[in-house]
């Protein structure tokens, strides 16, 4: 399942969102004087189950597998207002030794709304999406993942409380596949282990 440039031809709603979307970036740059797009945030070691049998996507079927998880405040602008929550989970060594797999998604409306960004005040926030495609067993779709938190993930501003969800055993993600072709397909669940090193996230790119 890798990244794509092909794109599935976008509904009227759809382009929509993205052009709005795509304005809010383009304004927050400007105040800051900087990416748009906050990329960092606090990463945890995490364990992947991807029992699901894909056709087309051999690296999925009834596995196990190490990850790391991050969380982040997309604009990051005022603590504890609503803001686009990103989700970076990299899949370790899915495809091979130092062949990882990185999905990225942000909070969106649910289906079958889920191409439509949804600010939220905590990882409580139910459904998220990819931004763009990605090709999956030949066929493109978007990544997706809906919260399977705990309670303690509304306790504080929204990267407090993910860090206070995974501590207590509570912080997890069910990932799946959103397309027309299959509705909505569950892969498996990521779920936070230890919060890492400061200087060690740091060095990380998703």
């Amino acid at each position: 399942m890798a990244g794509t440039a092909d794109r599935v031809t976008p509904s009227v709603p759809a382009r929509l969102a993205g052009r709005a979307a795509g304005g809010a970036f383009a304004a927050v740059a400007r105040v800051r004087h900087a990416r748009p797009v906050h990329p960092h945030g606090p990463v945890f070691a995490a364990t992947a189950d991807l029992p699901t049998v894909v056709p087309g996507i051999r690296a999925l079927h009834g596995r196990r597998v190490p990850a790391l998880l991050r969380l982040s405040r997309s604009f990051d602008l005022v603590s504890g207002m609503p803001d686009l929550l990103g989700v970076a989970v990299r899949l370790c060594d899915l495809h091979g030794p130092g062949e990882h797999q990185d999905l990225l998604v942000v909070s969106m409306l649910p289906p079958p709304l889920l191409v439509v960004p949804a600010p939220a005040t905590s990882y409580a926030h139910a459904w998220y999406s990819s931004l763009l495609p990605y090709k999956a067993g030949g066929r493109a779709a978007l990544v997706a993942a809906r919260s399977r938190c705990g309670p303690a993930v509304r306790e504080g501003d929204a990267l407090e409380g993910a860090e206070r969800a995974a501590a207590a055993g509570g912080l997890a993600f069910e990932l799946a596949l959103a397309g027309p072709w299959h509705g909505v397909l569950p892969l498996g669940r990521v779920t936070a282990g230890a919060l890492l090193p400061e200087d060690e996230a740091a060095g990380l790119a998703f």
